[in-house]
């Protein structure tokens, strides 16, 4: 039976919205136009590994359309080549809101996903004029089956914002 993961947004505050919490960005020159810092500044990220589902994150960045909802597809891929790409939502890939609101912020809930193994992911945008960016590819793996008899490490990275009171 083929692997038929689905992908669902998840705002910060818990809510779902259409697949993604985002939002354009500030307009700051993050690199060239065909470096994928350029339009993904602060890369990807993967977390909190259930045996059948990852968190996937990135936010988008066009200067050009500073303030406005932007879309971003993803594709999950079973090899880093890409060559045999996760069914999401029926497809070989989805499209995400990045909402102003947000800041462009993009996460994705995938879920249907085998336990143990690991994946492959990565956003596209495109621009306004039609131009298609990537951005980095990043590499995520899911938890071990509930049962399974296996050491796991886990590494913790936390955002912290001192100035604005915010030290998680």
């Amino acid at each position: 039976e083929p692997n038929t993961p689905s992908a669902d947004g998840t705002a910060g505050d818990g809510t779902t919205s259409d697949g993604a919490d985002g939002s354009a960005a500030d307009g700051a020159d993050a690199g060239p136009a065909d470096d994928p810092a350029r339009w993904f500044p602060e890369s990807v990220a993967s977390g909190d590994p259930q045996p059948d589902a990852v968190i996937l994150w990135t936010r988008v960045l066009d200067a050009d359309q500073a303030g406005a909802d932007l879309e971003v597809t993803l594709e999950v891929a079973e090899v880093d080549a890409f060559t045999r790409r996760v069914t999401l939502d029926g497809g070989s890939a989805v499209t995400l809101a990045a909402l102003a609101a947000r800041h462009g912020c993009v996460k994705a809930r995938v879920a249907g996903l085998s336990p143990d193994t690991r994946y492959w992911y990565r956003f596209t945008y495109t621009d306004a004029a039609g131009a298609s960016h990537a951005s980095r590819t990043g590499r995520t793996w899911t938890a071990p089956a509930p049962d399974a008899d296996r050491a796991v490490r886990f590494a913790v990275v936390s955002c912290q914002d001192f100035g604005g009171k915010y030290y998680n």
